[in-house]
């Protein structure tokens, strides 16, 4: 399956870098997924949790 770069960038600096396979975000219209080949977006998160699919680990 095709994989995706996750980097999750705060002020700080980066906190997480890592292959993902699909993700689930927090949105302002909701939750929504993101998969590796898919429409490029811009949009705005809001604070929850983010679920990652990592290659090769059970959920």
């Amino acid at each position: 399956m095709a994989e995706l770069i996750l980097k999750i960038v705060v002020p700080e600096g980066v906190k997480a870098e890592e292959e993902a396979q699909m993700l689930i975000l927090p949105g302002a219209a909701g939750e929504f997924s993101v998969y590796p080949h898919h429409i490029s977006m811009v949009t705005p998160l809001t604070p929850g949790k983010i679920t990652i699919s990592i290659p090769g680990q059970k959920e």
